[in-house]
């Protein structure tokens, strides 16, 4: 059984964050994380610039706390199995309470989509790859219709043939290349980037929504990898991609956890039962 030999190991990860003992990330009394340590991007979206973090994202990231929820839930699913009635009386109030604070916070029925960080109670509205692993995730705050509504939105303003952009092409911040020195590609990388990785998401997210109709879609963006196989690192994919057409390839010549997203997201499609 799973959680025979990691349901210890999960007890603590979990109760970790609700222990209360660090101040630059606890669990708030609406059940959400919260992250905040000055000068410091606290999320994936870490680059920075003069010692400064370009995104702070400081506050609640969206794509944190969607984690959080999945985890409990996912944690609370292995301890019915085995039995552990005290892991779960201790934690099954946690799932209303984190679904409930997460659309209160996240969700806005005039955007359609979720906000990608709040921060004393005032949301960052950019139309960021992040809110898409809230709709991938096995378990999710967000109906269906919510769940059609965030994926129709990274569909139309962030998806290309090389992955996720960072950021909407509309929004005022967007970089669409990466040049210049160090700072001006600082910059750019989590502000219109495409990173490959983010795939993963996507095609489970749009899979998930679409079932066996949607594999058509998925199958074109993934087979338009196999000629890129050959144009940096032979057999790789590089870290990032301009946010502009052509996605001309940038950074790293080989990245492994681009890799392993696009590897991942081909095992869906190739492998994908309903």
């Amino acid at each position: 059984m799973l959680w025979k030999t990691y349901g210890e190991v999960i007890k603590r990860i979990l109760n970790a964050y609700t222990s209360q003992k660090r101040e630059d990330i606890k669990v708030l009394p609406s059940g959400l994380i919260y992250a905040e340590k000055k000068n410091t991007a606290l999320t994936w979206m870490n680059s920075s610039v003069d010692g400064k973090a370009v995104l702070p994202r400081a506050g609640m990231p969206v794509e944190v706390n969607a984690l959080w929820f999945n985890a409990i839930c996912f944690a609370l699913d292995l301890a019915d199995m085995a039995g552990d009635h005290e892991f779960i009386t201790q934690w099954k109030h946690m799932v209303n309470k984190v679904a409930q604070s997460f659309l209160k916070t996240f969700w806005s029925d005039g955007h359609g989509y979720l906000a990608d960080v709040v921060k004393d109670e005032q949301p960052d509205w950019a139309v960021r790859p992040n809110m898409v692993i809230a709709v991938a995730m096995d378990y999710t705050p967000l109906t269906k219709e919510q769940q059609k509504q965030v994926l129709s939105v990274v569909k139309r303003k962030l998806l290309t043939n090389r992955g996720l952009r960072t950021l909407s092409p509309d929004h005022l911040r967007y970089f669409g290349n990466i040049n210049g020195g160090p700072k001006e590609r600082e910059l750019a990388v989590h502000q219109g980037a495409v990173w490959p990785w983010l795939l993963q998401f996507f095609v489970e997210a749009y899979l998930k929504i679409h079932k066996r109709g949607g594999l058509p879609f998925v199958k074109q963006i993934m087979e338009s990898f196999e000629a890129e196989m050959t144009e940096h690192c032979i057999g790789n994919i590089p870290e990032m991609y301009d946010g502009d057409p052509p996605h001309v390839g940038k950074g790293a010549i080989s990245q492994a956890w681009n890799i392993a997203g696009v590897s991942y997201a081909l095992d869906l499609v190739q492998n994908y039962t309903e």
